[in-house]
């Protein structure tokens, strides 16, 4: 088994030729944590879509346990994003979807499950999540905290290989928040990755729970990766007199 899960090598990424990412490199093995810092439109999301497969690199090349993302055949792609959770800022969740029928979704979309097994499944992360009582309602009428539990049970109820979050923290109580954390911190022993997008420079010092699960982190600027170390050394630059930064 190849020692990398990710692999990103010289990727750049253009949409209508317009210059999203450039010459970014970056290797993740099994059980580690990212976490990509930038401003508004600096390009995180689209790493963690180019890393998820859901787009491809304008140069450059992504490698997934040692093979071309790119390559990969329909049932290759299917089986990865099979083996991934993501969770996003607010939840994106399925609007004419129940919040009980899109944490089952995964399972509906990738598993040939017996009926009562699908279910005690996601009764399991209903629960977990503490959410069992939007089961049956729809994502326009249950509160916005209530959403990104009902995502985060979305992503885990596959047990995922990886897990993406793009901001997925910002609406969620206190107590909520310090479970999931311990819930991640369980996956990357578990060797399971987690590449986590935070805002801006502001969040991550304002948060500093996010060295917890973030072996590496990664400034994005300018289209690129600007600045990387372990979360404590990044946070020192931030901190001193001396490092300017337009994040």
């Amino acid at each position: 088994m190849t020692e990398h899960f990710l692999e990103l090598k010289n990727v750049h990424y253009a949409v209508d030729g317009r210059e999203i990412l450039r010459n970014v490199s970056l290797n993740i093995p099994y059980g580690y944590g990212i976490m990509l810092v930038g401003k508004n439109n600096s390009g995180k999301s689209s790493l963690l879509k180019l890393c998820e497969g859901q787009a491809n690199p304008t140069g450059g090349e992504i490698l997934l346990k040692g093979a071309p993302i790119a390559k990969l055949s329909y049932i290759q792609l299917q089986n990865y994003h099979r083996s991934a959770g993501t969770v996003f800022e607010g939840g994106a969740l399925i609007n004419n979807m129940t919040v009980y029928d899109n944490v089952a979704l995964p399972l509906r979309y990738h598993e040939r499950l017996p009926q009562a097994e699908m279910h005690s499944r996601v009764q399991a992360q209903l629960t977990c999540m503490q959410i069992e009582q939007y089961a049956g309602q729809l994502p326009a009428g249950v509160p916005a905290e209530v959403k990104v539990r009902t995502s985060f049970a979305r992503a885990f109820i596959a047990n995922p290989q990886i897990l993406f979050l793009d901001e997925p923290f910002t609406l969620l109580e206190p107590q909520m928040l310090k479970f999931i954390l311990v819930l991640l911190k369980k996956l990357k022993h578990d060797r399971k990755t987690v590449i986590l997008a935070a805002m801006n420079t502001g969040s991550f010092l304002a948060a500093p729970f996010y060295k917890e699960i973030a072996d590496e982190v990664l400034i994005i600027n300018n289209n690129t990766i600007s600045e990387r170390g372990k979360p404590e050394d990044i946070r020192n630059k931030l901190l001193a007199d001396d490092f300017a930064f337009n994040v």
